[in-house]
């Protein structure tokens, strides 16, 4: 199934007016009056007619929205190597505090071995 966002060309987050004036410029493009005997065009001016049916429509395009996230949702886990422990597709935030910290910790313990090592044991 072809995203619909992607078949009236606008982004996920467009707003009701961005949604109805892309279908404007969509539906004279493709409209079977204006191009007649075009399968190709007929077969667009039905798919981005569908797509705006459902994201002109705000509970539909709740419900679509959710659809999508839950594949998106499988696909991920699908990718996920249980055996391996790999994530193939998934992404991840870089926590640099995080890092900073352990990089401290880590100098902060070699530091201190050098240190507990390096003196002379007088018994």
């Amino acid at each position: 199934m072809k995203n619909l966002y992607e078949i009236l060309g606008i982004q996920c987050n467009a707003t009701s007016r961005e949604i109805k004036k892309r279908h404007r410029i969509l539906a004279k493009q493709y409209h079977p009056d204006t191009n007649p005997n075009d399968k190709t065009a007929e077969e667009n001016f039905k798919n981005m007619q569908a797509a705006y049916d459902v994201l002109n429509d705000v509970e539909k395009r709740r419900k679509y929205d959710e659809s999508i996230t839950a594949e998106i949702n499988k696909d991920q886990l699908a990718s996920y190597n249980f055996n391996g422990g790999s994530y193939s597709s998934m992404s991840f935030q870089f926590d640099w505090k995080q890092f900073a910290g352990f990089i401290l910790v880590l100098i902060t313990s070699v530091f201190l071995l050098i240190n507990i090592f390096s003196t002379d044991h007088k018994e």
